[in-house]
């Protein structure tokens, strides 16, 4: 009779930490990947007050990775705890089909709104550095006294100058998120 010999212990913990390796790899990259789409997604779809969005999701995506390890680390004590794993790995996928959806959806045309330049900047303390430039505008809202727009491209933001006159292309959004469609220079 020939019966085959149970894997021994420690044969189980090695293949149980190779799956856990393996899921572990897999959340840590959808976070990677969705925080890349949301920023793609960002600056196509740029919402009016981006500044204050920017600052957030660059505060909260460090959370997200501390959150994620976290997880990991509890998966590794009780795997059956693996499905919290990927939970982390989904916010910036929410994010990123968030911004998309209110681009998307909203079939409104855009409202342009003629102001000034009152001062620019370059942000250098963004650990991204992908949303570097910023022109500050006078607000057209009621009970805004400005409102930044980031500019992704050097040349158009060294072409804006305090005190010119800019119009800026608006969108209201489908879930209420304003977005900016352009910033151009009045003639």
């Amino acid at each position: 009779m020939n019966v085959a010999a149970a894997p021994s212990s420690s044969a189980r913990l090695r293949h149980l930490a190779r799956r856990l390796l393996v899921l572990a790899f897999l959340s840590f990259f959808l976070l990677f990947a969705g925080s890349l789409i949301a920023l793609i997604l960002f600056e196509r779809y740029q919402p009016l007050d981006s500044a204050a969005v920017i600052r957030s999701f660059s505060l909260g995506l460090p959370v997200l990775w501390v959150l994620l390890a976290w997880k990991t680390w509890e998966v590794v004590r009780n795997p059956r705890k693996w499905p919290g794993l990927f939970l982390p790995a989904l916010v910036p996928w929410a994010f990123a089909a968030f911004l998309w959806l209110n681009a998307a959806l909203d079939r409104s045309p855009p409202t342009t709104h003629v102001t000034t330049v009152v001062t620019k900047h370059i942000s250098s303390r963004d650990w991204l550095h992908l949303f570097r430039y910023e022109v500050v505008v006078h607000s057209w809202r009621e009970g805004r006294r400005f409102e930044g727009v980031l500019v992704r491209d050097s040349a158009h933001f060294a072409a804006q100058q305090c005190g010119d006159a800019v119009r800026v292309a608006v969108r209201p959004g489908f879930f209420g998120l304003p977005w900016v469609t352009a910033l151009t220079k009045e003639e």
